[in-house]
């Protein structure tokens, strides 16, 4: 079956970022934040992202535009469709800033579509410096 990590930097380091992606094997990141920086952690600019993650022999790639979650989206039935077939030949994880995908887009919105593309969605979860993958997270919290 098809496989699609999630994950979110929240305040961790950069480095710990990059070990969470290399533990899972991750060869391609996908950013989905529809405004791909940050005021408090410079590291997770898209440029300064991208660069680190090129260093690292990950791919970065942008989807923002079309995956964000803040309803701005062109093209997302097509992203989606994209994302699901690209995931059959690589270890793909989508990635926003949220921490808990409970209180991301990355659950309440990019999940259900992309399963319906017959893929599993994994979470991968922070818990005390270690990473833990779950497949169902608690019930959504919050929305933006």
């Amino acid at each position: 079956m098809k496989k699609l990590y999630t994950c979110g930097y929240g305040n961790h380091k950069i480095e710990e970022f990059i070990a969470l992606l290399q533990k899972n094997k991750i060869d391609v990141l996908v950013d989905v934040r529809s405004r791909p920086y940050s005021k408090w952690q410079h590291n997770f600019n898209r440029e300064s992202l991208k660069d680190t993650l090129i260093k690292n022999n990950i791919k970065y790639v942008y989807r923002g535009r079309n995956l964000g979650g803040l309803d701005q989206n062109t093209d997302w039935d097509k992203s989606i469709d994209e994302l699901a077939e690209k995931c059959e030949n690589r270890n793909i994880a989508v990635m926003c800033s949220e921490n808990l995908p409970e209180n991301c887009h990355r659950k309440s919105t990019i999940q259900p579509a992309i399963e319906k593309k017959g893929v599993e969605v994994i979470h991968l979860l922070w818990q005390d410096g270690k990473v833990a993958k779950k497949k169902e997270v608690p019930k959504l919290l919050s929305l933006f």
